[in-house]
């Protein structure tokens, strides 16, 4: 299959591993990761996203 494209991304979380303590489903986030244009992303919990909210207010957010 062909690589698909896309580095960065938005959008909530849909699962987390075992493992996972800094994110929860549900949470809303933002971030970069390899082949983010498709449907679901996965990312590194510690190097690649953030939750939105620690970053921006969703107010401030829909401003810019």
């Amino acid at each position: 299959m062909p690589p698909v494209p896309g580095r960065d991304l938005a959008g909530w979380v849909e699962e987390v591993g075992a493992e996972v303590d800094g994110f929860k489903v549900g949470d809303a986030v933002l971030g970069s990761g390899v082949g983010t244009f498709a449907e679901f992303a996965r990312v590194d919990e510690l190097l690649r996203s953030a939750s939105y909210h620690r970053v921006v207010t969703a107010d401030r957010g829909v401003r810019y």
